[in-house]
């Protein structure tokens, strides 16, 4: 047993290690699907994204940068545990188009957290990604985040893109 733990280790540990590497590679398998002759196609934009500091429920979450890669939008922020007695885990993220009139879910397609579980009083970095749908005039998004097993949830709206 103590064998086959130790295998599945080097093996856990050689992903590890080659995590940048494969990602590399697989962002190179997605321009390689892409239409050549459109340069907006490879858009990349990369900007500080503001919405100001806001406090909710013991958290404090901080939008820092927004970036877009292709069709995918990447929304940079962090989240400090401000509650002196809890560890506070994110379980998931939900984004939705608010304004004129409607409302409607945009899909996440990933979140990628510094840390899987924030202790009281320290912070981590998280990036939440989707596609950006069309915006029409006078419409924002909002994000949610949610605790898990908790009721410590957290919401930010009116975010422009």
């Amino acid at each position: 047993l103590k064998g086959q733990v130790a295998e599945l280790q080097a093996k856990l540990d050689e992903c590890s290690a080659n995590a940048a590497e494969v990602g590399i590679a697989k962002l190179a398998a997605i321009i390689l699907k892409q239409d050549l002759s459109k340069p907006d196609t490879f858009t990349v934009e990369a900007r500080p994204f503001k919405s100001g500091i806001d406090k909710q429920n013991r958290l404090l979450v901080e939008t820092h940068h927004v970036f877009r890669l292709f069709d995918l939008t990447y929304l940079a922020l962090t989240i400090e545990n401000r509650d002196p007695t809890q560890t506070w885990v994110l379980e998931r993220a939900e984004l939705s188009v608010q304004g004129s009139g409607t409302s409607s879910d945009i899909k996440v397609l990933g979140v990628e957290q510094e840390l899987n579980a924030i202790p009281s009083g320290a912070t981590s970095k998280v990036v939440v990604s989707f596609r950006m749908p069309a915006l029409a005039e006078g419409q924002r998004f909002e994000l949610r985040l949610f605790e898990k097993n908790g009721a410590r949830h957290f919401k930010v709206g009116d975010l422009k893109p």
